[in-house]
Order: C-alpha cells, then structure tokens, then sequence
C-alpha cells in the first residue's frame, strides 16, 4: 500500500519525501538504502534522521547510533543522491547555506500535536504525560464533554521564550545558524550539554561548506 501510494503521488507530479529513521542495524546501510528508494521511487527526496531514544525506540532498545558511521553514510549516499538527481536532507544542517533558522522547529510556535489521547504537544518525542518533559512541552488536552481544546497560556509563552534561547556551547558552533542550537527536548535532557547530534550538525555544515567552496573554485 505505502509503494503504490508513494508512486501514486510522484504520478500525479506530488513531491514526496521519504523519511529513513537510521538504527545501529541499518547505520553501514546508509549508501544501500538510499539507492534502493531512488531507484524504486524515481523523483523522490530522502531525509535522513539516527534513531532517538523516545518513544518506539525507547521501547524496542534502540540507541543512537555512532555520529561518525552516520555522517560517513550520508556523505557517501549523497554521491548516489546526486547520479539520480535528487537530494538527501539531513534535520540538523542544511546545503542552503544562506538559510538561517531561528529556531530548530515549529516547538516555538508552538506545535499543534494531538496524540491519540487527545493530549496536545509541541514535541513528537514528547507524547505522554509520563514523559520527563511532559511539563514542559504539553500544552493541552482535548476537552471531550465541551468538544474544545484547553490550552495553558502561560507554558505557551515559556515554551516561545525558551525556544529562541541559544545555550551558551552553541555560541561559538559554526552549526549554530543552522541547526539554532538544536531539537530543544534534547537540549533539555542532556541538560545543555553537548550531545552526539552536534557532532553530526557540525561535520555535515563543515562538508557543505567545502563542498560549495570547491565547487566555486572549480567553476573559474
């Protein structure tokens, strides 16, 4: 059904990304997997993500798998990306190199997430009310009686707030402008420290960096 449908749109001229969760199990595979999905979905994009431990993956095992092996495989299926004329993306940088974000994502407008609970989020690694950020990241919850949505203002506004605040470790990141210090739910957890996506943010801006240096360099 997902292959008929995603050829059903490219038919109809419907851009469509494929997004490809990357495990421990699959992180050698990256160059594989990316030539698999253009060669069976001519015209689609590819976006990369290593797997986070939320949600699923907390509870299957998963862990985030090895930053280096994970920026290895993007760079080499980028050469495969570019024979079939697309691209791959990645969350956490970006080859438009004059696109600079303000914030990591959508969590400071806040997001409008409904989880089958009827609980409203703006994160979708924050789902549960169990979750150790629930506090900070549920909003709202669907009123089933009076068929509305509550919403708490006040986290509204401390959630804007706090997306738009830079960590004082990205200040001198050559990443910070596009990955805008990051998903804000890991900053929490790893309480502003470093955590094994910079690494990845950082390497991929270096590449596209160089990569359209030497492509100007090239072109005299």
């Amino acid at each position: 059904i997902v292959c008929n449908t995603i050829k059903f749109l490219l038919e109809k001229k419907v851009e469509v990304i494929i997004r490809s969760t990357v495990t421990e199990f699959g992180i050698d595979k990256i160059p594989e997997i990316v030539e698999f999905l253009l060669s069976t979905f001519p015209g689609v994009k590819i976006h990369l993500e290593p797997v986070s431990e939320c949600g699923r993956g907390l509870q299957t095992g998963q862990r985030f798998p090895s930053p280096e092996l994970f920026i290895e495989g993007f760079k080499n299926a980028e050469k495969i990306a570019d024979v079939f004329g697309s691209e791959i993306s990645y969350s956490g940088s970006s080859s438009n190199l004059t696109g600079f974000r303000q914030s990591f994502c959508g969590v400071s407008v806040p997001n409008f997430i409904v989880t089958p609970a009827g609980v409203v989020t703006a994160c979708h690694e924050v789902a549960e009310k169990t979750h150790s950020l629930a506090e900070n990241f549920i909003y709202g919850y669907l009123d089933t009686q009076d068929e509305k949505f509550v919403f708490d203002y006040d986290k509204i506004k401390r959630l804007k707030n706090y997306a738009l605040k830079i960590s004082p470790i990205c200040t001198e990141c050559l990443a910070l402008y596009y990955c805008a210090g990051e998903c804000l739910a890991k900053r929490m957890e790893s309480n502003e420290k470093i955590n094994p996506r910079c690494k990845i943010n950082q390497e991929l801006t270096r590449h596209y960096v160089l990569k359209k240096f030497f492509r100007k360099e090239v072109s005299k």
